[in-house]
């Protein structure tokens, strides 16, 4: 799971969901796209997507969102939930 937060939050604000997820065994990425672009936010997430080892979900919130709907995966692998 990639968990994209908004523009005024940081990954600290989804360390308690993180945390519960992967001690069930999720893999789980929050990036911290702060202050990048649109373009660099969906580089940032589309540098995670491969390295992931199942089809990853990604969340976002606000601009989180915006960059989860601009996330190159196959369509198979398009899972995104604003």
């Amino acid at each position: 799971m990639i968990i994209l937060h908004g523009a005024r939050r940081q990954p600290a604000h989804y360390d308690e969901l993180a945390g519960l997820l992967y001690s069930r065994g999720l893999s789980v990425a929050v990036p911290d796209p702060y202050e990048l672009s649109l373009d660099d936010s969906t580089g940032l997430v589309d540098d995670i997507v491969p390295a992931s080892e199942r089809q990853p979900l990604v969340l976002g919130h606000s601009f989180g969102g915006v960059t989860a709907g601009t996330v190159r995966v196959t369509r198979d692998q398009r899972w995104v939930w604003e």
